[in-house]
């Protein structure tokens, strides 16, 4: 079931953007998405995504190894002109594997090489890892250098080499840039470092994770209830992501009628991205 879509928050008109996470953002309404692991695995449950009606979906292979060539396929259903019959192509994000999290360099190279527009990072704890995380993202900054204007990202793009140079960036640090950095929340060591992360250039967004913040305080969540402890941390986050100027994302999960009245609250609470969990795509 499909309770959040793209047109969820406030209405306007279509922006220019690549990236339609940006897109929303910049024009001031949230952007709705997914988290998925069944897409980066199976071109059919990728099929299945590019027909919705969201502005992004995180592929999620934070659990572990990624087979490239299936993922390459997956993230090909999303802009294929027959499988979205004159939809908007629905913005891929990826969730690396957690055992990349300490030196995320080589699979966010991997990754970016095959067009993903961004890079969700989980267990972010210090300010440390949130730069060495942007680090990884951006072309001219640590880790192995991508050639600016690799044909494999420029034409899942859909763009010219130089196009695909003058965009494949961060922003907001990089106003045109089409890349986007979103650091997961989800402990205490976190929290207590909320502004140290959020001053970090290049970072677009914290996102709370309640499942792993439960279990790291020792009371589990089971969205969408979660236990006072973990609503104030995530009060916390998205206080910090308004002192400094970031996005603000959280997941709403559980059973279908739940659904939408969480989204609202978490909309009118300021969230500016909200994910649905376990969106079914069989």
């Amino acid at each position: 079931m499909v309770v959040l879509t793209a047109t969820t928050g406030a209405q306007a008109p279509a922006s220019t953007r690549l990236n339609r996470l940006i897109g929303a953002l910049e024009q001031g309404r949230a952007a709705m998405g997914t988290v998925n692991r069944q897409a980066p695995r199976s071109t059919d449950a990728a099929r299945a995504l590019a027909v919705r009606d969201l502005d992004f979906a995180v592929f999620d292979v934070e659990g572990g190894a990624t087979d490239m060539t299936q993922f390459a396929a997956s993230l090909g259903v999303l802009r294929d002109p027959a499988v979205l019959n004159g939809r908007p192509p629905v913005t891929p994000i990826v969730r690396i594997p957690r055992d990349d999290n300490d030196a995320p360099e080589a699979i966010v190279a991997a990754l970016l090489d095959l067009g993903v527009f961004g890079v969700m990072f989980g267990h972010v704890d210090t300010a440390e890892q949130a730069a060495r995380a942007v680090e990884a993202v951006r072309p001219q900054i640590g880790g192995p250098m991508r050639l600016p204007g690799e044909s494999r990202p420029a034409r899942y793009w859909g763009v010219s080499a130089s196009r695909y140079e003058e965009a494949a960036d961060v922003w907001p640090l990089m106003p045109r840039g089409e890349l986007v950095v979103i650091m997961m929340v989800e402990s205490p060591e976190a929290i207590r470092n909320l502004d140290a992360i959020a001053k970090v250039p290049g970072v677009a967004a914290l996102f709370f994770g309640p499942g792993d913040y439960g279990r790291a305080i020792g009371r589990p969540s089971k969205l969408p209830v979660i236990a006072p402890e973990t609503e104030e941390a995530v009060q916390a986050m998205l206080a910090a992501c308004r002192r400094h100027g970031l996005a603000c994302g959280y997941p709403v999960a559980g059973p279908p009628s739940a659904l939408k009245e969480e989204a609202d609250k978490r909309l009118a609470q300021g969230f500016t991205i909200v994910t649905q969990v376990n969106l079914q795509v069989f």
